[in-house]
């Protein structure tokens, strides 16, 4: 082999026995013989660079000046960069001592870590004069894009929180926008351990430093107000406790510093706003925040005259409370002639618009809604180019209403409709689902494109976003033989499957994992895992599909499959039959139920205690290996 293969192959036999080295101890049998076979790999890799040191970025590997970067690299570098390696050093005449210390040590949970005093501390106790391990650097990863893994960041703020380190608290204040920059609602609904961090940091900086805590309070609660995917009351409640501490001065600066560097600011963004404060609230926050708008230099400002004005003219069924227009209106007011020539042109159709929406929604009388039809006709590209989907949302909303208040009147609406969803439709299968799109995906009800559209999309010009894939199973549900079809012909393009594989994660659908099981039989085993991790994002399961992936003698397929089997009483109960009643006369089955046991052991199954207690007291010289493990993980549970 070449130096490149032989480092592809460093790299293979490097994630081959860290996923090993993950399920064992330290002293394990099975843990040192991976290990051993390890080292001759590096041996040989030794021959071609010494001493061979590799970088570790979130998603690749970096020796000497050359990227390591694709699926097979990904998720070892995402783990190494959880843990805060960044780099490891291997020289000439590393024994399997060494090996096993290296490996036991990055295959450490980050808690662990963090208790040891992280992986430079623990790495000088052990043995490892052949071995280096570079400690990613604190500050270092501040200066970053603010894209790391939400693990990463809910690691960083409850060490910062833990070790009540000032310096490092500081340093996360200082980039708390980082961390807030792409956050959604979904994501603090979702990931409780990051709401949870979020809130233990926030509390800490309120007793250690008012003015960061302020700062970084505004910080957390304007990303949340800006997210316009607004969320169930209950969830409203969820989030509740990043407003608590805000004043109406907060408010006020959050909603005046949106007005001033939001680009895509709406009407839309109040959503969240008016549900989680009252009418009192709103009338103060409304007159602060038009003082402070007029306190700054905003003269001229088109931005900002552009964000009232969208205010101003929202329809009328929008979350905009009234008070925000009657404080807001004055500040254009105060605008010269001039200025206000010199305002965006498409600000006079934004307004046109607003006033035709409105004439429509409350015109009754048919031949002038006829006419007003025909001026909307006129200017719907020019609404949908111009991206103001909040207007084309309005429109079918009052079309809705009009059909429901008179029914003999809702054919007249039928061609405007369509018009609508013959712009929107394509966009939806371009752009994915934007929240902006999320509303027209909801209602619409037959497709303006065809059958034949979807196909090429998906399998000729990999569209494969959620949307695309929604819309197709939800016009077409009784065309997946033919999709079947075109995928079992795509089955050797393993990105193309990857693709289709996370798309079809988020969409809630039950044809979507019909989809993601064909999808399984057609591959091979790195596919399938990714199918059984999609399929845990899916809240429908198919029990019996699972119960059979735990019949499979692979490790990891069957840990996938058991993380959504465990979700449910019902199905935990019948996973833990399948895993542990396993006759095996004479010890034959033995090592697949020791597997099994290391199975419930990663996932901290303590639901299988059982059937463990059981095994642990089995009779006869050839159960002693399984009756050991099962003893040893009861232990392990105890402590």
């Amino acid at each position: 082999m070449d130096k490149d293969q032989t480092l592809e192959e460093f790299f293979r036999n490097f994630k081959k026995t860290f996923n090993i080295t993950c399920l064992f101890s330290k002293d394990h049998p099975s843990f040192v013989k991976a290990v051993e076979n390890f080292r001759n790999t590096v041996s040989a890799t030794l021959t071609f660079i010494t001493p061979l040191k590799i970088g570790v970025t979130q998603d690749s590997f970096l020796v000497e000046a050359k990227y390591f970067s694709g699926l097979m690299y990904r998720d070892l570098a995402k783990m190494l960069h959880l843990r805060r390696v960044k780099s490891i050093e291997l020289r000439d005449g590393a024994t399997v001592e060494e090996l096993v210390n290296l490996f036991y040590l990055i295959s450490m949970h980050p808690k662990e870590i963090m208790a040891g005093g992280g992986i430079a501390a623990i790495s000088a106790k052990d043995k490892m004069a052949h071995i280096s391990v570079e400690e990613l650097d604190y500050s270092m990863l501040l200066k970053g894009s603010g894209n790391e893994s939400k693990d990463m960041w809910i690691y960083l703020l409850q060490e910062a929180v833990e070790e009540d380190d000032p310096a490092k608290a500081d340093a996360l204040a200082d980039n708390f926008e980082k961390i807030t920059g792409s956050l959604k609602i979904k994501d603090l609904l979702e990931n409780e351990k990051l709401k949870e961090n979020i809130q233990r940091f926030i509390s800490y900086l309120k007793d250690k430093n008012k003015e960061k805590f302020s700062r970084c309070s505004k910080n957390i609660a304007g990303a949340i107000l800006k997210d316009k995917d607004i969320p169930r009351q209950e969830d409203i409640d969820k989030i509740n406790v990043f407003f608590k501490d805000l004043s109406n001065e907060d408010f006020a600066d959050i909603l005046s510093e949106g007005l001033l560097a939001e680009e895509g600011f709406d009407s839309l963004s109040f959503g969240l706003f008016s549900k989680i404060l009252d009418e009192e609230k709103h009338r103060n926050i409304a007159s602060l925040a038009a003082k402070s708008i007029r306190g700054k230099s905003f003269r001229g400002n088109r931005r900002v005259a552009k964000n009232i004005q969208k205010l101003l003219f929202a329809p009328q069924d929008s979350p905009v409370s009234r008070a925000y227009k009657n404080a807001l209106s004055s500040f254009l007011e105060d605008i010269s002639f001039k200025e206000r020539v010199d305002f965006d042109p498409e600000l006079i159709y934004a307004n046109y618009h607003a006033v035709l929406l409105n004439a429509f929604y409350e015109e009754k009388n048919r031949e002038r809604l006829v006419v007003i039809m025909e001026k909307l006709t006129v200017e719907l590209s020019r609404m949908f180019r111009k991206k103001e989907l909040g207007h084309l949302k309005f429109l079918l909303e009052a079309i809705n209403k009009k059909s429901s208040d008179d029914l003999s009147g809702a054919a007249l609406f039928v061609g405007l409709e369509k018009l609508i969803y013959n712009l929107v439709e394509p966009a939806i299968c371009e752009e994915g689902l934007s929240e902006d799109l999320r509303y027209f995906i909801e209602n619409i009800q037959n497709s303006t494109l065809g059958l034949d559209s979807y196909l090429n999309r998906i399998f000729n010009e990999n569209k494969t976003n959620s949307a695309c894939l929604r819309l197709f199973l939800k016009f077409f549900p009784q065309e997946l033989a033919v999709f079947y079809h075109n995928l079992e012909k795509k089955s050797q393009d393993m990105e193309f499957l990857l693709r289709l594989i996370e798309g079809l994660s988020r969409v809630c659908d039950p044809l979507a994992l019909e989809v993601l099981k064909h999808v399984y039989f057609l591959s091979n085993n790195f596919v399938k895992i990714e199918v059984l991790s999609a399929m845990q994002k899916i809240s429908p399961c198919d029990i019996g599909f699972l119960l059979s992936v735990l019949e499979s003698d692979d490790f990891s397929l069957k840990k996938e499959a058991l993380v959504i089997l465990r979700r449910e009483h019902a199905s935990r109960e019948k996973a833990l039959q399948a895993l542990f009643s396993i006759k095996s006369p004479w010890g034959a089955k033995n090592d697949l139920i020791l597997q099994n046991v290391l199975v419930a052991e990663q996932l901290r199954l303590k639901e299988a205690e059982p059937y463990l207690v059981l095994i642990s007291k089995k009779h006869f010289f050839w159960n002693r290996n399984i009756r050991k493990e099962a003893a040893r993980v009861l232990k392990k549970w105890a402590a």
